[in-house]
């Protein structure tokens, strides 16, 4: 008996032994199959942006200087003293103002004697005339006479000239510029006093390369932009072409006319040139061109899916590149979120999410709207119904309900009648 018992323990142990092993490679496959096992891939969270077929044309970039139609240095024509300043700096002027004066009463007493001269030669050369007509005076007394007088004409005219010089007057309207010179300053021939500008008019100077130079026409789109609004340019028309080439620079001058008091006469501004060459260019956003030593490349959308491809990459413009390659106007290629994506991932458009969602929560806006105004109209419509037909009924007969006056009237009768009980209660005890 006990070793049939002994013989059924070791039985049990052994099978006990073998179940513990059995769920022991059991429970260690089943964490080896889910280690294994490769999580569900989820589609990356990006931005799309479709290649577009645009038509451009020439660009040309260049840097340009603004200059006034009416800009002038102003200078001393005569040598002298500075006796008055008319005008300040900064001052606005009218054509015809006086500016500047040099000295004008030394210059006027030189032309009042050459005047008082030339009326003495005058007299004197008429009556020469006339005896010279009588034959009563020499051939070389009349020409004497009448060379004095036509030098002493001469001498009038000059000191009306040097009275005229003497005098700086503005030549247009326009504003003042820096006066270099005082009252009593002594000046020189061709000196500059100050310079006079005006923006009534303004133009645009720059250079154009020699290549493009028979490309340039009036037709031409010319945008004008400075550091303050370097974003937002301004447009100008082109109205001259240099037909010289310069040797030096080996480009042509171009000018084009601005919208007036748009910029300062001096002030330097980039000036972009769009040639009217135009032809059709691929073009996808800047921020979708990953640039590398090995060359240009996007992430282009294929079935749901980023694949790397390489571009060759153009001129920029704006906010978009010119591509070429294994791309064609209508695809889809990643513009943002780029360093979460790899060649082959799987990616999805947030944009598009995010309005699908949104368009959605909208038309669940509206639903939950609509059912909780049906709901709140029936429910008003039953209170209602009921507060206008409550009745009560006794026997088969409908009786009107009691009033609120009435309720409370009776339960006041009530209250006295127990009170009273109660009352006769205690006596009677």
């Amino acid at each position: 008996m006990k070793n049939q018992a002994r013989k059924w323990v070791i039985i049990a142990v052994a099978i006990l032994a073998a179940l513990v092993l059995l769920a022991y490679f059991l429970k260690r496959e089943s964490i080896e199959a889910k280690l294994d096992a490769k999580p569900p891939q989820v589609a990356t969270q990006v931005v799309f942006a479709p290649v577009r077929s645009q038509q451009w044309g020439t660009q040309i970039n260049q840097v340009g200087t603004i200059q006034s139609f009416s800009g002038i240095t102003l200078r001393a024509q005569i040598a002298g003293r500075i006796t008055a300043v008319h005008a300040q700096s900064g001052s606005t002027v009218k054509k015809g103002d006086k500016l500047f004066e040099i000295n004008p009463k030394v210059i006027e007493a030189q032309l009042a004697e050459a005047q008082a001269s030339l009326q003495n030669s005058k007299f004197t050369f008429e009556r020469m005339k006339e005896l010279y007509a009588e034959r009563t005076v020499s051939e070389q007394a009349f020409t004497q006479a009448q060379s004095a007088f036509n030098v002493d004409q001469a001498r009038v005219r000059t000191s009306q000239q040097q009275l005229a010089l003497a005098t700086t007057y503005a030549t247009f309207d326009g504003v003042m510029g820096v006066t270099e010179v005082q009252v009593g300053d002594e000046v020189g021939v061709n000196q500059e006093l100050a310079t006079l500008q005006s923006s009534e008019r303004l133009r645009v100077e720059f250079p154009v390369p020699q290549k493009y130079a028979l490309l340039v026409s009036s037709q031409d789109a010319v945008t004008v932009a400075s550091d303050r609004n370097a974003d937002d340019g301004i447009a100008a028309t082109i109205f001259a072409v240099n037909p010289l080439i310069d040797s030096d620079t080996r480009s042509v001058e171009v000018r084009a006319e601005v919208p007036p008091h748009s910029f300062l006469p001096g002030s330097y501004v980039n000036v972009t040139l769009t040639l009217n060459d135009v032809e059709p260019v691929l073009t996808v956003p800047q921020t979708a061109v990953m640039h590398s030593l090995y060359g240009d490349t996007v992430y282009k959308v294929v079935n749901g899916k980023a694949v790397k491809t390489n571009l060759v990459v153009g001129t920029r413009r704006g906010g978009d590149i010119a591509v070429s390659g294994d791309i064609k106007a209508g695809d889809q290629v990643v513009s943002a979120g780029l360093r979460k994506v790899m060649d082959g991932a799987e990616v999805s458009n947030s944009v598009a999410e995010k309005a699908a969602a949104a368009a959605q929560a909208t038309a669940a806006s509206a639903s939950t709207t609509d059912s909780t105004s049906t709901a709140a109209g029936t429910t008003a419509d039953a209170t209602s119904e009921q507060s206008s037909g409550a009745a009560q009924t006794t026997g088969g007969v409908v009786q009107p309900a009691q009033s609120a006056s009435q309720t409370a009237e009776g339960a006041e009768q009530t209250s006295d009648a127990e009170a009273t009980t109660k009352t006769d209660t205690s006596d009677a005890n």
